[in-house]
């Protein structure tokens, strides 16, 4: 018996030294300024209304060019069309599409898409590629105007005078029309001209 009176005791002295958490007592409902907290509803669930409450007034205020702000999926949404349940009951729609094709339909024009679709492809591969080696699709090329490929004379820049030289010499005009012999002598092209008839007027 007095064993028990001493376990008893400790028991008691011990109860008096440790501090339970706040959640551990029965009637502890927490603490959130401003909210009026009943009966019906725990801690738990009146904490994450007023916190759901507070984010969606902050997302209503946000504004971008393309929406008119608070148009984001969360559980508790004013907007029923943003509620994470509502989507995911709408997304078996995409289970039951159908999975025939037409035959009514403009086969060219299909082959054309396809075709269109595949050279996209590629080009996306042409974009991600970081070595360089992926050649680029001619489809996807901008064309240029005429004169950036082909420009004129008066475009170009001016010559240099070693340039000049070069060109006034290798012209038609300047060529060399005489013939050099081993011996040294130089006969023009009129003279080799004359002996030619001479020769064919004598065969």
């Amino acid at each position: 018996e007095s064993f028990r009176t001493s376990l008893r005791g400790l028991w008691e002295l011990f109860a008096d030294l440790h501090l339970p958490l706040p959640h551990c007592y029965c009637r502890y409902r927490g603490h959130v300024p401003g909210v009026d907290f009943s009966f019906g509803a725990p801690y738990g669930t009146i904490t994450l209304k007023y916190f759901q409450d507070h984010r969606n007034a902050a997302m209503d205020k946000s504004s971008s060019p393309l929406s008119s702000g608070g148009h984001f999926p969360t559980l508790f949404s004013p907007n029923p069309n943003l509620v994470l349940i509502d989507r995911w009951k709408t997304w078996d729609r995409s289970l039951n599409l159908p999975s025939y094709n037409r035959f009514n339909l403009d086969a060219y024009r299909s082959r054309e898409l396809a075709h269109f679709y595949q050279l996209a492809q590629q080009q996306r591969k042409y974009y991600l590629d970081k070595t360089g080696t992926v050649p680029r699709v001619p489809y996807f090329v901008l064309p240029v105007r005429e004169q950036e490929r082909y420009p004129i004379p008066t475009d170009l820049p001016p010559l240099s005078p070693k340039k000049k030289w070069y060109l006034l010499r290798n012209s038609p005009e300047n060529l060399r029309t005489y013939q050099t012999y081993p011996s040294g002598k130089r006969v023009s092209a009129q003279e080799r001209q004359r002996r030619d008839c001479s020769f064919e007027y004598r065969s």
